[in-house]
This record gives structure tokens, sequence and C-alpha cells, in this order.
């Protein structure tokens, strides 16, 4: 291996700074360059990393260089390159202080300095994209995000953040003065271990979320990438908190277009610390991957796909006579169709079943992946030597083939199932002394089966393969050995599954192109009581403002105008006489589409396809785009089926392929929630029929994710503030307000209400409900609330209210909330109680966090016992409510 040695950097480190400092002075030269930061703790420095384990890379002479690493606070014992340019290389080990003092570590490991992952991001792009860079590195080995890297504190909490800030905004002036444009396009983030503890582990996810919004402010830049990772075996896997920083910078991720997690599991580590020096460019390597999948997701003028291929070895494609680049897999990568651009990854694994496929499906998902193949059936249902049975039989296989889609699906990867290519008549027998084939179809035909039940895209090789070798193809001549593909066979199985592939692809949109250009757009949902505002989700907003919400993630330039057009109890028939007034008029670029949960009680089906044929041409003939979207899942009942629920959103499926429309399946997401656990499914209902908040916001995700390829998560979504707005408004106009208030907090509330309004006229109307069940408050709610019309509904279910299960607990305690609402916009304010308000409790019981859960789900305020709180109730609320008051 050919290594850096000291000598030889030093000399080379001068004469390339010369070099590149008279060429870049020079009038005539002016370039640009991106610029990318590293930043974080010791696994950013390098720590561990050891200089002599350095390949040399002439790459390195290419890219510049610019670097400050320590130990905390940043002082005169850092490493840096004296606020210079250079080149791309290991650094120095500074002069740390002796003895170490504090949190002082040296700044590297090793007597001659050492790396961080700078070296592998910058050289993998060097490689692959050959674009002029620049690297700032600013480092601090040791640090926590809250404690170190904090852009609120002017102390020492933020010190680290300030070198950052300084060192990169001088090495930019450093640049241009040598003419040099640099221009920030992502941050490297590795950092998180510090933060592995009780304090600060629940936490982080604000901490860097803050840090993020600062930098992209204080270096203008507000479409920095953000690129956030940490060592996630810090610790050797014994750390508890480890998983709650992964857990924080995940739910970052999710909730930030411009940013993605990199899982570092695969990197080498030399200790329970730190990555060692083949694991630090490894990470590298990860960073400069994350970084090209981003820019391409980002880009404008087209989509950009990861597409894994899962399967056995036939998957896996590589033997003797088949090369990487010969594979199905390396073949769909180069025929992606125009206007995408993409990876395919084989993760294809010899010898492996479904069963053993599921327990893989979280590394497999690590890939982050649009579109996902599975293929399997070859290995589950040979007979080995000895045996008389399949590796496992059909029925095992039918349900790992559910469990794989299924959990697919309720992440938002869109699977197609394929068959496995036919063996050839002459291929090996099994264990049986039979052609394999005889076990392998019944196999296939649960795949087939599979692929109906779910609606998912199906590839049918075991066909296609029957087929030609019934029309006179000897398989013997796509296959390597009668059953693994040869590269013939490849070119058989990528052709036949292209034109699938197209399809589930799908047209592009404009809307799109528009919405990531950061020009003005306008969106129309068009729905019945689901799509509209009404009760289930707090009477206030519903999946349209949230798919708004999603959208100005994605581009938080654009100018978004999203206009709701459901209507309770409307139909297609309803949809279509309104279309001119609350849709065409308006002229929207893009225009969503759900109907179903009304027209399945009353629109006969041949009806109903004419009619969303009618709604998707009338739109079209103005120039809006269409995406049609299939109902959520409901509660069966006698009304509304499942099974007929089940035929009418494959209507809208039928509609979308015969007008090359792209789908949104909704019911699909939905049911595989339910089919995963049943309660978690429950509750993102309010009823039967609609879905609560939490419902709206995985409808609003799944849309964005249609119209953007984006997969942007909503969970972080507040309830709308201000609180107890209509209680405001008429307060401030000196209207006079009543209140309804279960005791015992109606004194209470009152008490305070009065002391933040003093002049204003209030009546409090007391809702008793003690020794009731929670059935029995449901029913008094029916009754009593809306009958009132008050101007603000205060719940306060005491702890003794009880139901038989949690499902019960959930349905009526959202019936409470439901029953308290107005049916439709203008509504009430409602606020809810926690029941430890009143009630402390040294352990919380199960239905405490129940009861948290199911109020944010409304998108109601929950006045909550602060964490350690020891305060009364009365002192808690007053203060909430003094607090509402000055917001």
């Amino acid at each position: 291996m050919i290594t850096y040695r000291k000598t030889f950097t030093t000399w080379f480190t001068g004469l390339l700074t010369g070099l590149l400092v008279s060429l870049t002075t020079h009038p005539g030269l002016a370039e640009e360059r991106d610029l990318l930061i590293v930043a974080g703790q010791s696994n950013a420095v390098g720590y561990d990393a050891k200089p002599s384990e350095l390949p040399s890379d002439d790459n390195d002479s290419r890219i510049l260089f610019w670097w400050r690493t320590g130990d905390p606070p940043p002082d005169v014992h850092d490493s840096s390159s004296g606020q210079k340019w250079t080149h791309l290389q290991p650094q120095s080990l500074g002069n740390p202080k002796r003895p170490k003092e504090g949190r002082q570590y040296g700044n590297f490991a090793q007597k001659e300095g050492g790396f961080g992952p700078e070296i592998g991001l910058a050289r993998t792009l060097q490689t692959r994209t050959k674009r002029p860079l620049a690297i700032v590195k600013v480092a601090f080995s040791g640090t926590g995000l809250r404690q170190d890297w904090n852009p609120n504190d002017p102390g020492d909490g933020g010190s680290c953040y300030r070198a950052l800030i300084e060192e990169v905004r001088t090495a930019i002036e450093a640049g241009r003065e040598q003419g040099i444009t640099l221009k920030p396009k992502a941050l490297a983030w590795v950092q998180g271990e510090s933060d592995a503890n009780s304090r600060d582990a629940a936490n982080y996810a604000n901490a860097l979320r803050e840090m993020l919004a600062a930098l992209r402010r204080d270096l203008e830049t507000p479409d920095l990438l953000a690129l956030v990772a940490v060592n996630t075996r810090f610790g050797n896997g014994e750390n508890q908190f480890m998983p709650i920083v992964v857990e924080q910078q995940k739910r970052v991720a999710a909730t930030d277009p411009l940013c993605e997690y990199m899982d570092t599991s695969s990197a080498t580590i030399a200790n329970a610390a730190h990555f060692d020096s083949s694991g630090t460019l490894e990470v590298g390597r990860m960073f400069a991957d994350s970084l090209l999948r981003l820019e391409s997701k980002l880009t404008k003028n087209h989509r950009h796909l990861t597409i894994v291929t899962l399967g056995d070895s036939i998957t896996k494609g590589v033997r003797s006579g088949v090369t990487s680049d010969q594979t199905f897999a390396a073949l769909l990568e180069s025929q992606l169709p125009e206007g995408v651009s993409g990876q395919v990854v084989n993760v294809g694994i010899g010898g492996e079943r479904t069963d053993q496929a599921i327990k893989r499906l979280d590394r497999v998902l690590a890939n982050q992946p649009d579109i996902v193949t599975i293929m399997y059936g070859t290995n589950d249902s040979y007979v080995d030597q000895g045996k008389s049975e399949s590796r496992i039989s059909v029925e095992a296989y039918r349900k790992n083939l559910t469990t794989i889609v299924s959990e697919m699906l309720r992440r938002g990867v869109q699977p197609i199932l394929m068959t496995e290519p036919r063996w050839a008549d002459d291929a090996r027998s099994n264990g049986l002394g039979e052609n394999p084939n005889i076990k392998l179809e019944p196999f296939m035909t649960a795949c087939r089966e599979v692929a109906n039940e779910w609606r998912v895209p199906l590839v049918d090789h075991f066909a296609k393969w029957t087929a030609a070798e019934t029309d006179g193809t000897n398989l013997r001549d796509w296959t390597t050995d009668g059953c693994h593909p040869n590269p013939t066979g490849h070119r058989k199985i990528a052709a036949t599954i292209k034109p699938v592939l197209d399809r589930v692809i799908g047209p592009a949109l404009k809307t799109r192109a528009k919405l990531m250009a950061g020009d003005p757009i306008r969106v129309v949902c068009f729905g019945d009581s689901v799509t509209g505002v009404y009760y289930h989700t707090g009477s206030r907003r519903a999946y349209t403002d949230m798919l708004g919400i999603a959208l100005q993630r994605v581009q938080p330039s654009a100018k978004i105008e999203m206009i709701n057009a459901g209507i309770s109890g409307h139909t297609t028939v309803n949809a279509l006489a309104r279309i001119e007034r609350d849709v065409l008029a308006r002229k929207p670029d893009l225009v969503t589409v759900m109907f179903g949960l009304n027209d399945m009680t009353r629109v006969p089906i041949d009806q109903y396809h004419e009619n969303l044929t009618q709604i998707v041409t009338q739109c079209r003939e103005i120039g809006s785009e269409v995406v049609l979207a299939t109902p959520n899942n409901v509660v069966s009942t006698d009304r509304r089926p499942t099974q007929k629920l089940i035929e009418y959103c494959d209507v809208i499926r039928e509609v979308a392929r015969e007008l090359n429309v792209p789908i949104c399946d909704c019911y699909r997401e939905l049911d595989a929630v339910r089919t995963h656990s049943e309660f978690p499914w429950r509750l993102l209902m309010s009823d039967e029929i609609h879905p609560n908040m939490d419902g709206h916001q995985r409808i609003a995700t799944a849309l964005a994710q249609t119209i953007t390829g984006l997969r942007i998560s909503l969970d972080d979504v507040p309830p709308p503030k201000p609180a107890l707005s209509h209680l405001r408004a008429k307060l401030k106009e000196g209207q006079p307000i009543r209140v309804l208030a279960m005791e015992p907090f109606d004194q209470i509330v009152e008490s305070e209400l009065r002391a933040v309004y003093p002049k204003g006229e209030i009546t409090v109307q007391p809702w008793s409900v003690a020794d009731q069940s929670l059935s029995e408050i449901r029913s008094d709610a029916e009754k009593r609330v809306r009958a009132t019309k008050p101007d603000l509904v205060v719940i306060a279910v005491p702890r003794s209210a009880t139901a038989a299960s949690d499902l019960e607990f959930a349905n009526s305690y959202a019936w409470i909330m439901n029953w308290s609402l107005n049916f439709g916009p203008p509504t009430w304010d409602c606020l809810v109680i926690h029941p430890s308000i009143g009630e402390p409790l040294p352990e919380p019981t199960s239905h405490d966090e129940l009861i948290r859960t199911l109020v944010n789900a409304q998108d109601l305020h929950l006045l909550d016992r602060p964490t350690n709180s020891q305060e009364n109730a009365e002192t808690i609320i007053k203060d909430w409510f003094r607090q509402m008051a000055i917001e």
C-alpha cells in the first residue's frame, strides 16, 4: 500500500500551496467551487484514524482544504491550516495542553495527527463528478450539540458554533481574495455520541433543527443541504440512549427535505467510541453517496429514484459467466425513463428465503428506496436431499410475502412482486428426484395471489419463461445451470420488468418542476368529508393544509396556495355538479381527487368510473394536472363493507391506468398499517369512517410523495396557534363568552379567564362527570355540547372514568372530543386537561400516554403537567392561561 509519509507530505504541501495560490490569484483564472462543510465531534475530527493507513490519491491535489480541529473550547491549542487554503491532507496533532486539562483529549490519538471523513467524501465526489471542490472542516472532540454548538448561547455553550461560522466566513473571504468563489453546498455532520445521555438525547432533534436553521441563516444559504450521522455503535451497543439519538436524527431528516440521515453501522470501528481508518474513509464515501442522492432528489428538471432489488441468488446475479454489470439490476439502472435519474441497489443474497428476508428488512430499507422489487421462491420451495417437503410451506411463503409487501407499503415504499424464472426441464432434480418446477409452481401461484390481494404490480417471469419454453426455447440457453440466468437470461428478466417499472414510475408532473423551481403553484383538493374540514380533525384544518406544509418543506421558497374543495356527503355526481365553481374557475396547477366513501353507498360502480373519467378530463381541458387518490380504509360495516370499498378503489386504479394519471393509493398504505397492527391503525381514525389529524397527515405525506417523489414526515406539526383563537377574538371584540368546563376545573378556568380578561363578560357552566364511565361521558357530550354552542369546551376526563379495553377507551375518548366540537367550521375552542394536572401519580398509567396521543391526533391543545413539575393544578393552569394571553 502506498501511504503518506511525514517528510513527503511537508514538502508536497508547501509546493502545492504555493502553486495553488499563484494560480488562483491570476486575474484570468477566477473560478467557482462547491464548498462542503464537515463538522461535529471526535468522529468528525477523525480521532482514531491513522495517517499511515491512508492511501495516497492524486485527487487530493485538486481539492482545496481548510481546517480547524481540537478540543473544547476552541483555542490556540487547536490543529489548523493557519487560516489558509491548502490541499486535502491528513491534519497535524496541533498543540494540545499538557497535562490535559478539563475536556482536553489531544486532538488525535496518534502523534502524527489524523484525518476525518472529509477525505473519503471529497475523493469520492472528485472521482464521480469531477467538479471543483473545497472543504472546510471545523470539529471538536467530546462536544455536545446543546452544550457546545448552541447558536443561541453567547457563552461557552455556543463557542464551537461560533468557531464554525467564523472559520467558514474567513475561508470564503480568503478564497475570494484568491479569485475563487466558494458556494456553500452541504454540511456533513458527524456528532451525537456526547448527547447519548438522559439529559440530551430526547431533545436532540429540536437542538439539531435550531442549529441547522441558524447555520443556513448565518451563512445566508437557505438551501444548504445537511447530511447527519453518528457512530451508531458508540458504547459497543450498550449505551441505552444511542438509539434515541439515532431516532432523533432520523426525525430531523424526515421533516427537512434538505436533510438526509446516514446509517454508519457498516463502518468499521477502532473502539467503543471511534471509527478506525477504514471506517472513517467509509463514512466519507457514504456522505458522498448521500449528497449525490439528495442533490438528485431535489433536482428541478428530473426525478431521482432509488430502486432496490431484493431476492436470492437469481437477483444477486453475479456468478461464473455473469459480471455485475450484466445482472438485471445493472441493466435496469441504465434503462430508466427519460427525465428520471437514479440508482438500482442490488441486495440479493444467495440461498435466501422469504423468512430470512424479513429479518433484514430494516437493513434493506436503510437504503431509503422508492421502489423495491421482490423475487423469492426458488429456495423456499426447494426440497433438499433426504427431505420430503419444501424448505418452507406455501402458506408460510404466502404469509412472509404479505409481511414484506405490507411493511414496504406502510413505510411509503412501492413494492413490485416478481415470480422466479422457471427452471429448465433438464435441470438437476430436487431431493425427491423431480424437476424443481413441480414444487415451485404452487409458490408462484401464491405470489400472484399476494400481488392481487395487495394490488401491487406483478412481474411474472415464471409465466414468461414457461411461454418461451412452450414456444421452443431451451431454457438452458438463458441460464448457466438450468436455474441461474446467464447474461441472456438477465436481459430477458430486465426486459420483462421494464414496462412494469415504467408504469410504476409514472408520468412526470409539471407541477413538481414548478414547485422545485420555487414558482407559484395552486393546488385544489377535491373530495368529500374526508377532504373537507370537520370535527374529526378538530374543525380547523385537514389534509389539504398538511399537504401545503409538506410541499412548503420540499421547497421553502415556493408560493403555494392550497384550496380545500371537500364537502361532506358528496359523491362524484355532486362533484361534477360543482366542478366548474369549486375547481375549474380557480385555474389550479394541480387537482387531487378523492371520492368513493359516499359513492359506494349510492352511485353504481359503472357510473362512478364514468364520473371519475369526466372529472379528470375536465381538469385536463383547462391545463390542470390531476392526482387520483384512493380513499382511506374504514371500519367495515353493513353500509360500507370493506370488500365493496376495495372494488371502488379498483375503479380509481383502473381510471388512473387508462388515463395515465398518477395515483396516490391511500387505501393500500393505510391497510398496510392495519395489517402491521390493528390498534395503531385505529388510533389514526376519529370514528369508523373518518381519519383524525394523524390519519390526515399520513394522507398528506402520501400525496406529497406522489407529487414530489419525496416522503416528508409531518409528525412534528403542532396544533394550530394561537391556542383558543375563537375565544380570544370574541373577548378582544368585547363580546360575551360562554364556557362549558368539566368539574372540578370549571372554577379554576373561570378564575384564570377573569384574571387574564378582567373586563370580559364570562359565563362558565359546570359539567359534572363524577362517577361516570367513559361511555357515559361520551353520551353526555353528544347531548350537551353542540346544543349549548359554547365558545370554549374544557375536557377533563378523570382517571376514574374507565373502559373495558384500550380500544373502547380510545373510541369513547375520541367521540368525547368529536362531540365537543362543532360539526364543521366555524367552530368554538376546545381545550383538554390531562389527568396528571389534577391527579399526579408517581408512575403514569397506560392511559396517560394514550390520552396524549388521542388529543394530538385530534389537532387539539392539551394542557399537560410539565416534566418533573410538583406544582398544584391551579398554578399550572394559571401559568398556561397567562402564557396563552401573551402569545
